[in-house]
């Protein structure tokens, strides 16, 4: 199954909401992200509808600029990589973004407790106790294609290996199906809270590394992970004209998440092997086209190889070498517009090493009529 995404709900330049150059690092994107939701966050500026589409729009920025693979989509293509049947379709949304690891870095404060604390705003809705569900991991897989397969859209079948919630224990660990307890430690919370002056400082729970549970009698197929590795097929949709080492982002489609997450992503690398004479450059296509002297000096119509066959092209008469012959919309499809490129044949006058004798003559008789003394 192939998804497509949303239409980004802004078309301001990420790099510019950050206030961001666009070679930062991502701890200079996640600094200036950080910066900005604590100045426009709903929860210090209630009722304020300016603030919370600057926050919005921030957030989205972030989205996308902290996660390497969206990031390079967004840096070739704009906006237009996560639009309906764009290279990078399947949009980004919040996705697994953890806003615990964004304000982690700032003394390891709790995000929920800042405003509450500092700015007495109010408290996030996110629940207070239990195992927080988790996105699942981004896969990658590879995908090879000739060069005439890139003339339409074309869906491939696509098999993989990923994690599936477990068939034994149906995702909770255990055994018997329910041998679980809250953790004592954290209390179901999945982390542990300490308090100096006003910050809070959470981490993760050292005894159940962040579940919030215990499982007391662990699955023997998943080892107590809840997950298991399955053979599995999709169809992925290739956009006509797509490029070689393009990366293309199905959504929704990779590892299966924890506690109810959603599922990771599935980024496809795209092989184009090029089998053929021609180069390619964008959309277009170029090839050499020899001929011989008498068509070079006398023109006419003759045949070329293109991707889906043979065509007719005119040689004028009294063509050079190098002259370039043109044949319209015959090439590659752009991948926005669909439409087709141009292929450009390069005339190559081919001299013939071994006449006929009378041939030779007549080229004498040539030589002696232009003045061409040999």
């Amino acid at each position: 199954m192939y998804y497509e995404g949303k239409k980004m709900a802004t078309e301001k330049d990420y790099y510019e909401l950050l206030g961001v150059a666009k070679n930062a690092s991502v701890d200079e994107i996640k600094k200036a992200y950080r910066k900005l939701a604590m100045q426009h966050h709903p929860d210090r500026n209630p009722g304020n509808k300016v603030a919370e589409e600057k926050f919005k729009e921030a957030t989205e920025a972030y989205a996308v600029l902290s996660d390497a693979q969206k990031r390079q989509l967004y840096d070739q293509y704009g906006h237009s990589a996560f639009s309906q049947g764009g290279p990078g379709a399947g949009g980004f949304g919040r996705g697994g973004m953890n806003f615990d690891d964004i304000f982690g870095g700032m003394g390891g404060f709790d995000f929920d407790d800042i405003f509450s604390s500092i700015f007495g705003g109010k408290r996030s809705k996110r629940a207070e106790t239990g195992p927080r569900p988790a996105k699942g991991r981004d896969i990658r897989a590879d995908i090879s294609l000739e060069l005439g397969d890139i003339l339409k859209p074309k869906k491939v079948k696509l098999k993989l290996k990923r994690d599936e919630e477990c068939d034994v224990c149906h995702g909770t660990g255990s055994q018997s199906g329910g041998g679980s307890k809250t953790c004592p430690t954290c209390g179901g919370a999945g982390a542990v809270r300490t308090t100096q002056g006003f910050f809070t400082i959470q981490t993760t729970c050292p005894t159940c590394h962040g579940e919030g549970k215990i499982i007391s009698n662990p699955c023997k197929t998943c080892r107590g992970s809840g997950m298991s590795e399955k053979d599995i097929e999709i169809m992925v949709r290739i956009p006509a004209g797509v490029q070689d080492g393009q990366m293309l982002l199905v959504n929704g489609e990779g590892n299966a998440g924890k506690n109810g997450g959603p599922r990771g992503d599935l980024y496809v690398k795209l092989n184009i092997r090029n089998n053929t004479h021609f180069e390619r450059n964008a959309d277009d296509l170029f090839a050499k086209l020899r001929i011989s002297f008498p068509r070079a000096v006398f023109g006419g119509s003759m045949e070329v190889d293109t991707l889906e066959g043979k065509r007719k092209v005119n040689i004028p008469a009294g063509v050079q070498p190098g002259h370039r012959i043109q044949l319209q919309g015959e090439a590659i499809p752009n991948l926005d517009t669909g439409r087709r490129g141009n292929i450009y044949y390069e005339v190559v006058v081919d001299v013939p090493q071994n006449l006929p004798a009378k041939a030779k003559n007549m080229l004498k008789d040539y030589a002696d009529i232009t003045g061409d003394k040999l």
